[in-house]
């Protein structure tokens, strides 16, 4: 298996986006925001924020939705790599 890591820092984290699985964000008041998992998964691109985990320590990354109304998902490095391979996510590196 590719090392996940190596691939998104060889590339740089601001030139791969990958198409997930996200729901979009129920809103409460404007003040709770939460997802259901009775609602339906959307396929949507999403890109690296390095908020609250830095893809460099190989531990978790949280890609964010790109589209209004949805959020961030966070992912075990391992466990995103897995959904690749197994094309249930999609992972696309800008050319240079």
């Amino acid at each position: 298996m590719n090392n996940l890591k190596n691939k998104i820092l060889e590339a740089g984290i601001e030139n791969c986006m990958f198409i997930i699985p996200m729901r979009k964000l129920n809103n409460v008041f404007g003040l709770i925001c939460y997802t259901s998992s009775s609602d339906p998964e959307q396929s949507i691109p999403a890109i690296i924020v390095e908020t609250r985990y830095k893809v460099h320590k190989n531990y978790k990354i949280t890609l964010k939705g790109m589209y209004e109304g949805f959020g961030e998902n966070h992912y075990y490095i391992d466990d995103l790599q897995s959904m690749i391979t197994d094309g249930r996510v999609i992972m696309y590196i800008k050319q240079k």
